[in-house]
């Protein structure tokens, strides 16, 4: 059956929601466009301070979902900023926070913490998955990294 073969009523209601289809594809894919970039700034910031000072990356169940929940935001805001305006990404995000907070903990002149404890205590899930990530992020195992600071000291 062919648009020829319809009656023209019936013809047009079908042109008519094809054009209104388009219309919601083509304003969800310019959504991010129609919000000022003030307000992604702006969240941008947020987002930044949230982790800084609540350090939510610690825990690890940590997921992009408690940002949004955090700020009462959409998902999408929260990946546009991250993306567009920080130029990373959730997981590098918090992966590179984690392997930051492992270094100090585990370089501190008082109580400071093993290496072997230091994965658990930064956020990660596993001491391997730990171990894997900070040899990506340094390219040494973190006992290399803290016998190479030892070293620096003397």
């Amino acid at each position: 059956l062919c648009s020829s073969d319809l009656n023209p009523f019936i013809s047009q209601l079908i042109n008519s929601d094809k054009s209104q289809m388009n219309s919601k594809k083509s304003l969800k894919a310019n959504q991010e466009a129609t919000f000022p970039t003030e307000y992604y700034n702006d969240l941008a910031t947020k987002i930044l301070n949230y982790i800084e000072t609540d350090k939510p990356y610690l825990n690890p169940d940590f997921q992009i979902k408690d940002i949004c929940v955090h700020f009462l935001v959409p998902q999408h805001h929260v990946h546009y900023c991250l993306n567009e305006i920080l130029h990373t990404d959730f997981h590098e995000l918090r992966t590179e926070k984690r392997i930051t907070h492992a270094k100090t903990i585990m370089k501190r002149v008082k109580n400071p913490v093993k290496p072997e404890d230091a994965g658990i205590e930064s956020g990660f899930s596993t001491n391997t998955s730990f171990n894997i990530a900070f040899r990506k992020y340094t390219g040494m195992t973190p006992e290399q990294w803290l016998y190479q600071k030892e070293e620096f000291k003397d």
